[in-house]
């Protein structure tokens, strides 16, 4: 079932109605944030519910095992990393213990760069390697061999031979990897959020995955404490103030 969430300006809080949230707005109120979605000029409440951008997101991240979930009706196998029906589309660590992820292309455009970056040219031409059917019957042998050539090096050292070959890879990021990443800054998800103590002091925090192209969506003001905005919601629904009283008092509301 879905959720009706109360969406409130200024960042009023959702009012907790038994251990559920809900939250209602004008249209007037939501507008100034959602024209670039070309609402509805008779719409008078939009309703958000949870099976919206946060849960596709998630879904989305998670899309092909969900992929297989759905095609074929099971969960996708586990294999080991030495058990991988293409090996070199695989996990790697380097000599510093930093964790990175090979993306190979199709074909055998990757192994002989891959023999170069590991410094083992003479295995470009070997027929147990040099042929996708070969290395997949072959699949332990060969991460064997790429571990051993990866350890070798720093992470640094390592991702300048990966790319003078033009091999698609990506670092595995631990959470304080990504706190200090420019990208992670560049790409907007990470914002500075203004703190409770009313001082103009700061804090990084995620931002929303939702954007509204050419609308300034960012922090606005300090996360309000919970039930700080009850009564002004509930009032803006036409509670009076004796039936908003007899809510709080009765728990149903905080």
């Amino acid at each position: 079932t879905s959720k009706s969430v109360a969406i409130a300006a200024s960042n009023k809080t959702a009012i907790q109605l038994f251990g559920r949230f809900a939250l209602s707005a004008s249209i007037e109120t939501i507008r100034p944030v959602a024209a670039p979605a070309q609402l509805s000029p008779t719409t008078r409440n939009l309703q958000v519910t949870s099976s919206g951008a946060l849960f596709r997101t998630g879904l989305y991240a998670m899309g092909s095992d969900l992929a297989i979930q759905l095609f074929f009706g099971r969960v996708a196998s586990t294999k080991g990393r030495g058990e991988q029906n293409v090996p070199i589309s695989n996990f790697f660590q380097s000599r510093d213990d930093k964790w990175f992820c090979i993306v190979a292309r199709q074909g055998e455009t990757d192994w002989a760069p891959l023999c170069r970056v590991v410094s083992r040219e003479e295995l470009i031409h070997d027929p147990r390697f040099n042929n996708a059917k070969g290395r997949r019957a072959n699949a332990a042998e060969v991460v064997a061999i790429l571990d051993a050539g990866f350890g070798a090096w720093d992470m640094t050292q390592l991702a300048a031979r990966l790319d003078a070959e033009s091999i698609a890879w990506a670092p595995v990021q631990t959470l304080a990897d990504v706190a200090s990443d420019p990208q992670a800054f560049a790409a907007g998800a990470i914002v500075q959020t203004p703190s409770a103590r009313g001082d103009g002091t700061t804090y990084a925090s995620p931002a929303s995955p939702v954007r509204f192209p050419g609308a300034d969506d960012g922090p606005k003001g300090p996360s309000p404490t919970p039930g700080q905005h009850t009564a002004e919601v509930l009032a803006s629904l036409g509670r009076s103030e004796a039936e908003i009283r007899a809510l709080l008092a009765s728990g149903i509301v905080a």
